[in-house]
């Protein structure tokens, strides 16, 4: 087989979208080629991507399918949320697709058909990711009440500048609070969700570990 044309550098040693090998010039030859790894329609890569930071494997996942956000367990871990550690980097993505657009069934991808209004969007290292509070919500679903507890203690609690860089909360209680009397989200895992609200929990200063 004839030796394919070097990929620019910037797609080398990542995952990307047909899309955007296309802006950089790549033929559609060479993206036939069988020396590019296949992750799904319209997503190439030349090299391994399972060590690569989770932020890197995900957008291109994000970006192929509008209107869609990394959400649930892989939103917690870009927005560093605590959560149930994995042995092994994951290569299932979770994303939310809105109701109503079109279905959406690829490899590496786990659906999640819900409304998302675009204030519960944020950016994360170039990739569209549900917000902090968006996403505590609709960890719901996953954890247990004392999980989802310090979940949300996480996102309200004053951190110590001199260790975290900040003096803020990420969010606030009455964010929160908010969230669960969404009338068109608070159907999310309804026995847990007030857990937290009438929990006490208000935002606390972390000592050192």
């Amino acid at each position: 087989m004839k030796t394919p044309r070097r990929l620019p550098v910037s797609l080398e040693t990542r995952p990307f979208t047909i899309a955007e090998a296309a802006r950089e010039g790549v033929s559609t030859r060479r993206l036939r080629h069988g020396s590019l790894n296949r992750l799904g329609k319209g997503i190439r890569s030349e090299r391994p991507t399972a060590e690569l930071p989770l932020c890197v494997r995900v957008r291109p996942f994000v970006e192929v399918n509008e209107r869609c956000a990394a959400s649930h367990l892989t939103a917690a871990e870009l927005l560093d949320l605590p959560r149930r550690r994995q042995k092994e980097p994951t290569q299932m993505f979770h994303v939310i697709r809105p109701e109503g657009a079109a279905h959406l069934n690829r490899p590496h991808i786990v659906v999640h058909r819900m409304k998302l209004h675009e204030d519960e969007v944020t950016m994360v290292d170039g990739v569209a990711v549900t917000t902090l509070e968006r996403t505590w919500l609709d960890m719901a679903e996953m954890l247990t009440v004392d999980e989802l507890v310090v979940m949300g203690d996480s996102c309200v609690r004053r951190p110590r500048v001199e260790f975290e860089g900040r003096d803020t909360p990420l969010s606030t209680l009455a964010d929160l609070q908010r969230m669960i009397v969404n009338p068109f989200l608070k159907t999310i895992a309804p026995h847990r969700l007030p857990a937290f609200a009438s929990s006490g929990r208000g935002p606390r200063r972390r000592g050192p570990t």
